[in-house]
């Protein structure tokens, strides 16, 4: 869903704008950056009627970290951010991104499937 005018919008299609530049300036890996989990991770999207989420990759977690968490901004929290934005530019690989994930929605109980 769009909101107009919405902030985290326009930052999240900057950094996606960014990353792409960074990837190609600094001889990155473009692969890497749109790596897939090797296994999915299913979190509660919302407590309140139990919806679930699958997240299947670092920039689809970074979405829900940044738009969707309910849960409460810790240092896991901004760790699994960093994790994101690193695998997304390509610095890291999934699996980095993919564990600190699973750490902060652990954290929040949020976490369904490790």
């Amino acid at each position: 869903m769009r909101i107009p005018n919405c902030p985290i919008d326009a930052a999240l299609r900057h950094i996606a704008q960014d990353n792409a530049c960074y990837v190609a300036l600094a001889g990155l890996s473009p692969v890497m950056a749109h790596e897939k989990f090797d296994q999915p991770v299913t979190v509660v999207a919302d407590p309140a009627d139990g919806g679930q989420e699958t997240i299947r990759d670092a920039a689809a977690c970074l979405d829900f970290l940044l738009r969707r968490w309910r849960g409460k901004r810790s240092d896991k929290h901004r760790a699994a951010i960093q994790a994101c934005s690193d695998t997304n530019s390509g610095r890291r690989p999934a699996s980095f991104a993919r564990k600190a994930f699973v750490a902060a929605a652990r954290e929040a109980a949020i976490l369904v499937t490790p």
